[in-house]
């Protein structure tokens, strides 16, 4: 297999992959104490870590390594989560490294969706193999807009909007057979309808151009077009008054 693409890896063509596939795919080898680490770090991590944990023994160089992150990026496997972190590098998150569903994260989930004003609305793709390739795309396509200011799962995350001051809830639910199964979009908030809108667009395109063969809502079967993704702005959740007064009591 050969893996070109314009203006990548310095316009090179690689005739060899498997160096990189090899030091890629060892991060998520359960034998062995870097798996663990990584998870233990909640599927976050930086360039010094992959140096540190792996990519270091194998006698990576720096521009290896940045290679390797690129790659990386391009097929969904990570994305760009924060720059200029207390370690004064980039971080990254591996949506497969995420901690396992959001009942861990309820309370945060509900201070940011309880609040938002209005019912909501909710869609989904239908996909008869659900692979962790679609889940994990889609995460990191929306993952590299919100960034610090949405909540992660495997698979799943929480983001707000900012213009359309609606938040939504979008996670891949394998079903019941364990083959197929669904990626749901929910929204919630001033214009919950138009959010929906431009997150189906979305990743109707990623899914286009992925050739993953969704059907989308009421069947939708969607058709490329030579058009931008429709714009999201992610912010974070603003702070709402409560909808009970609230009594404090103070000790002096």
């Amino acid at each position: 297999m050969v893996f070109y693409r314009p203006g990548l890896f310095d316009d090179r063509m690689l005739l060899d992959q498997s160096w990189a596939l090899d030091a890629i795919y060892a991060l998520f080898t359960r034998e062995g104490g870097v798996y663990r680490t990584l998870r233990r770090l909640g599927g976050r991590f930086t360039p010094a870590d992959l140096d540190a944990l792996l990519w270091h023994t194998r006698c990576l160089s720096d521009k290896d390594q940045a290679s390797l992150l690129e790659m990386m990026q391009i097929s969904g496997i990570c994305f760009e989560h924060r720059r200029d972190c207390d370690q004064g590098e980039t971080e990254y998150v591996a949506p497969d490294l995420l901690p396992e569903g959001r009942d861990s994260l309820a309370d945060d989930l509900a201070a940011r969706w309880d609040p938002l004003p209005g019912a909501p609305r909710e869609t989904s793709f239908e996909y008869p193999l659900l692979s962790p390739t679609i889940a994990r795309s889609v995460l990191s396509d929306l993952g590299s807009l919100a960034r610090t200011s949405a909540i992660y799962w495997r698979y799943g995350l929480c983001l707000y909007d900012a213009a359309t001051r609606a938040g939504a809830l979008v996670e891949a639910a394998p079903n019941a057979e364990g083959y197929g199964g669904q990626v749901r979009v929910k929204t919630k908030g001033d214009d919950a309808k138009d959010l929906l809108e431009r997150l189906v667009e979305r990743i109707a395109q990623l899914d286009e151009r992925s050739g993953w063969g969704g059907r989308g809502p009421a069947g939708r079967t969607f058709i490329h077009r030579e058009v931008a993704a429709p714009p999201i702005d992610p912010a974070p959740s603003p702070v709402r008054p409560p909808a009970k007064p609230e009594v404090y009591v103070s000790y002096a």
